[in-house]
């Protein structure tokens, strides 16, 4: 919770800039100052900053949080096994997909032509013959 908190009072004091990008959460920092502050002092780490536990809660913590607030959509073809990439709409999906689709098609077209060819070549020249 620390973690959070800092942030949470960083934005509220305006030092930290949250920006929405194409789904993405973004912090902007401000740039940073070549010397430091007259009265800045070192200040000892935070407890919960030591213990592994808390860690783990954090992780939670952000997953719970991105599961919640940060969603996107990912659009699926179980035929041919692809998926969208996070930040592609629908329709350059289905443009992918009609492009790939084709492409297996063709894949499949050549297999079996490759297949038959000797059966076709033997036709082939049985009708000469005949002729």
């Amino acid at each position: 919770m620390f973690w959070f908190q800092t942030v949470h009072n960083a934005v509220a004091e305006r030092r930290l800039i949250p920006k929405v990008t194409s789904g993405n959460l973004m912090l902007a920092f401000p740039e940073l100052e070549r010397d430091p502050e007259s009265d800045a002092r070192w200040r000892y780490l935070c407890t919960d900053l030591t213990q592994k536990k808390t860690y783990s809660r954090w992780k939670s913590l952000l997953k719970n949080f991105l599961y919640s607030n940060c969603r996107t959509k990912i659009w699926t073809c179980r035929a041919l096994k692809e998926r969208s990439w996070p930040s592609e709409t629908k329709s350059t999906f289905q443009i992918r997909h009609c492009h790939a689709a084709c492409e297996a098609r063709d894949l499949q077209v050549a297999k079996i032509r490759f297949r038959y060819a000797s059966r076709f070549r033997t036709l082939e020249d049985r009708i000469r013959r005949e002729e």
